[in-house]
């Protein structure tokens, strides 16, 4: 800046500079969900800001329980946490992301943003030891359940004789079975159908079901 300045015959001339120093970006970041589910995928969404209008970067920083598991940085506002990775948390744990944004020079206060992760429920297959059983055959159900909690998981074992509910049972094991050589159990051309329902106590799975068609034979 000159400024000069005259009294009409004479005039003297002052100069000063003036260096404008680089702001400081800000930034603030969500979380697509506050209760995600462990065998979901969690998105962060940074919002960044700067004065000067330069271009940004952000560095993402997840954290399971205060321990950090991941981090990402580059232009991207975005970045995805996924919590059916092991050890990326289970039921009741705290999940946070922390972002900064930085301008090249200058580096943002740290945002923040936090969840709870809550239960998923389990999921089960269940399969026969045959398709193609006789009046003499004892049924063997296995099931095949999955919870990514780890939680301890009972299966609900339900047997149908053409439909017709014959028994109900509930345990940890993985297997059932049923004879059909008790009487009533099933006769040649009969469908058997086993369904099975696995719990983790809290939540319960959809069902599977595998069924058998009963064939004239000796076993």
């Amino acid at each position: 800046m000159t400024v000069t300045a005259s009294d009409g015959q004479l005039s003297s001339t002052a100069s000063a500079s003036v260096v404008v120093a680089d702001s400081a970006p800000t930034v603030s970041v969500t979380l697509e969900m506050n209760a995600p589910a462990t065998n979901l995928v969690v998105t962060a969404t940074a919002v960044g800001a700067d004065a000067d209008g330069d271009v940004l970067t952000y560095s993402f920083t997840w954290k399971i329980n205060g321990l950090v598991r991941k981090t990402a940085s580059g232009p991207n506002t975005s970045d995805s946490f996924d919590l059916g990775v092991a050890g990326n948390g289970d039921h009741g744990d705290t999940l946070v992301v922390e972002v900064t944004a930085s301008d090249g020079t200058l580096v943002s206060g740290a945002a923040s943003a936090s969840a709870t992760i809550v239960n998923s429920a389990p999921t089960v297959g269940v399969s026969l030891n045959t398709t193609k059983p006789t009046t003499r055959t004892v049924l063997v159900a296995t099931a095949a359940g999955q919870d990514l909690d780890r939680d301890p998981l009972t299966f609900t074992y339900t047997w149908r004789l053409n439909g017709v509910v014959r028994r109900t049972t509930t345990t940890s094991a993985t297997t059932d079975s049923y004879d059909l050589s008790v009487k009533g159990n099933g006769s040649n051309e009969d469908v058997i159908t086993v369904s099975v329902i696995a719990s983790d106590g809290t939540l319960a799975s959809g069902p599977a079901s595998a069924s058998a068609t009963v064939t004239p034979g000796k076993s």
